[in-house]
């Protein structure tokens, strides 16, 4: 469904007097979540490539105020 204009679970308006029921109106509704949904996992993936680029940024920073060995031992240390 994610990434597509199609309904989900069409099978809704198929139902005998659906029309009287809120079944329509609830399906929309989950809808509108997983529309939802896939904007904010964008929103996320957007972020986390922020982020990864600003940790590559301080470790540049950091290897202008210590030595590469310092940055790689300090690295070390921590497991990274």
């Amino acid at each position: 469904m994610s990434k597509s204009k199609d309904k989900i679970m069409p099978w809704v308006d198929a139902l005998p007097n659906v029309q009287s029921t809120d079944f329509q109106v609830r399906r929309e509704q989950i809808e509108a979540m997983i529309t939802e949904a896939d904007e904010l996992v964008k929103q996320a993936e957007e972020l986390r490539g922020r982020a990864y680029f600003a940790t590559l940024k301080l470790e540049a920073c950091a290897k202008g105020e210590w030595s590469l060995q310092v940055v790689e031992q300090a690295k070390r240390s921590v497991g990274c």
